[in-house]
């Protein structure tokens, strides 16, 4: 039988694990299921970003994209999942080196 959920040291949900059970998703396996990343993205916005380490970010972002890249913050790693905030004027830069960062911006 497959477990559904893991816990961390403090016994807390992760990332992904907070996303399968707000998505309904009954293993970690269905969050990557073709048509789920449109509703994580409400899901993701529902978290608080620094509830969860940055390293726990990563590896949601990596998990859910393939991607391994590195964020400035857990805040940047959630809006790379989720997309902006809808009427946020921020947008993605991300560097040879694959940090990802955040930036508001600017209208002349």
């Amino acid at each position: 039988m497959k477990q559904s959920c893991t816990r961390g040291k403090t016994n807390k949900l992760g990332v992904l694990d907070t996303l399968a059970a707000k998505s309904g998703c009954m293993y970690l396996s269905d969050l990557a299921g073709t048509g789920r990343r449109a509703f994580l993205s409400h899901y993701l916005w529902e978290l608080d970003a620094d509830a969860y380490s940055l390293k726990e970010w990563e590896d949601a972002v990596h998990y859910l994209t393939g991607k391994n890249l590195n964020f400035s913050s857990q805040e940047s790693a959630r809006e790379y999942l989720a997309g902006p905030i809808p009427g946020s004027k921020k947008r993605r830069q991300i560097n040879r080196g694959g940090d990802v960062h955040c930036e508001d911006n600017k209208t002349k």
